[in-house]
């Protein structure tokens, strides 16, 4: 049995010039108790989904261990283990946060392929240390496709201020792996020199929120496509689906009464809007009160 990526992770942070020899640390829990020597597997450092140069390494020992020479330029990063027969989960191929004067940051991602992929959470700081971040998103559910994927998740409860965020991808056995961070500014809403976001397609904006009977749900297309929208609670489990069909480009808007696909009052409480375009996901926050 192959661990994966191995239950740990970690975050390089601090300064300095040139490379440093790291040592990269983790028990036999982390890896499931594998067996390396048995299996003829050499473990390997990636940060992100990009491979990095080990050098010495023991992992008959518990704790097990490996050094590898991490350069200036990549620190304040994050790193995982796996084994050389893996097959990454994730190709990633961008990652970016754009905010706007509307107290908004729009967190998007692009994927070259996905395999035995479960899908993303967003973590949100106001640091640029992992380990203080929050998870301020549902699962956004991969699509395991072969060819490029798009999504996109609004932040819509974030103030003024510099923000770190980071892209957690989780596959099906459990494993995981960190993706960033990046950063966005977000400036005061009476500062009138602050860019605002260049919406693309995926969900604009939800008013009124919070909401207690009826709420527009408004969103943008780039180009004509079919459009679905479902609703989540934090549980995971799903609400309500409207499939709205094919739409031309443009901004469109749809209402949500706060039901459930049985036509019964959902319950005060915080709901996520998942929108389907295509192979392109976008998922904002709502809040219903009652």
């Amino acid at each position: 049995m192959y661990p994966n990526w191995i239950k740990r992770y970690w975050q390089i942070d601090g300064t300095y010039s040139g490379s440093k020899l790291v040592t990269f640390y983790w028990t036999a829990d982390d890896d499931n108790n594998y067996d390396w020597i048995g299996m003829g597997n050499l473990p390997l450092l990636y940060k992100g989904n990009v491979s990095m140069a080990v050098g010495a390494f023991d992992v008959s020992s518990n704790p097990r261990w490996l050094n590898a020479f991490v350069s200036e330029s990549l620190t304040k990063a994050s790193y995982t283990i796996t084994t050389d027969s893996h097959t990454l989960p994730i190709e990633l191929s961008s990652f970016t946060a754009v905010a706007s004067n509307a107290n908004l940051v729009e967190l998007k991602w692009t994927t070259q392929s996905e395999t035995n992929l479960t899908g993303f959470y967003v973590y949100r700081s106001d640091t640029n240390v992992v380990g203080t971040a929050q998870i301020i998103s549902p699962i956004i559910h991969a699509t395991n496709t072969s060819s490029t994927a798009h999504y996109a998740f609004l932040d819509s409860e974030v103030e003024a201020g510099t923000w770190y965020y980071w892209l957690q991808n989780m596959d099906i056995n459990g494993h995981f792996a960190f993706h960033g961070p990046v950063i966005a500014t977000v400036n005061p809403t009476s500062d009138p020199g602050t860019p605002a976001i260049e919406y693309q397609t995926g969900i604009h904006k939800i008013y009124p929120n919070p909401f207690s009977h009826r709420t527009s749900i408004s969103y943008n297309l780039t180009d004509k496509s079919s459009v679905d929208l479902k609703i989540f609670n934090t549980r995971g489990m799903l609400v309500r689906t409207i499939y709205l069909g094919e739409k031309n480009l443009g901004m469109h808007s749809v209402d949500w009464d706060g039901t459930d696909s049985l036509g019964k009052d959902c319950a005060t409480g915080i709901y996520y809007i998942r929108l389907g375009v295509g192979a392109k996901t976008s998922i904002a926050k709502v809040f219903l009160v009652k």
